[in-house]
């Protein structure tokens, strides 16, 4: 069943005109954060409540740290749910290595369907696209 349901959803968010919508978006978000928080606060509460998916990329440090004296081997984060956001994957980079967190609504997707999106499905899919 989770597999059926990744297919329905990458047919249905690859049209043409959602990209269209993703980069319009983008480019809206940008703004957020430049502009004077008296007008952004209002926009982000209705902007919020209009997206189901959250996507965020982290640069991080290049070099390996330490935490309070013990070494860091990975980093991870993940963003408050906001407004009807169900579904997000965040991305980071450290040191080398990439992280990526998934999570979802528990009403959208169960603990198990999200272990086997990340532990299986995940990882054939990134061997696809790396051409193995």
């Amino acid at each position: 069943p989770v597999s059926a349901a990744l297919v329905d959803m990458k047919a249905r968010t690859s049209a043409p005109e959602l990209m269209i919508q993703a980069l319009l978006a983008t480019k809206l978000l940008s703004i957020f954060g430049t502009g004077p928080r008296m007008l952004m606060r209002p926009l982000w509460r209705v902007m919020c409540n209009k997206i189901s998916v959250s996507t965020s990329n982290v640069p991080g440090p290049v070099f390996d740290m330490t935490w309070c004296g013990a070494p860091v081997d990975q980093m991870v984060f993940f963003v408050p749910p906001q407004g009807t956001i169900s579904v997000f994957l965040t991305v980071i980079t450290y040191a080398g290595k990439v992280t990526v967190g998934m999570g979802a609504d528990a009403t959208l997707l169960s603990p198990q369907a999200l272990k086997q999106i990340t532990s299986e499905f995940f990882e054939a899919e990134l061997m696809r696209m790396m051409g193995s």
